[in-house]
């Protein structure tokens, strides 16, 4: 279903999508539903949710530099919420 119900979503809202946001927009929008299945937990989300405002916010970048600052943010914030919250099936050293 995290398959089939973005992909219905994009069918149904393609028209609604300016032609001058490009190609790349869409796809994005068809890699998204591949991201979502992969989150697992709420850290996840945390990062991934943290990692598309960084990508909006910094979309003025020159050579969609936006997309890389996101990424690190989202790699960043990922890693200080598993160093704050270790899951509880871990081994604390």
């Amino acid at each position: 279903m995290s398959w089939q119900i973005p992909t219905f979503v994009g069918i149904v809202l393609a028209d609604r999508v300016p032609q001058e946001w490009g190609l790349g927009f869409a796809g994005v929008l068809a890699l998204l539903g591949l991201a979502y299945s992969t989150l697992s937990g709420r850290k996840s989300w945390i990062a991934a949710v943290a990692a598309a405002v960084v990508a909006v916010a910094a979309f003025a970048l020159p050579l969609r530099l936006n997309v890389v600052v996101a990424i690190a943010a989202g790699v960043a914030i990922g890693l200080l919420l598993d160093r704050r919250w270790p899951d509880a099936t871990e081994e604390r050293a």
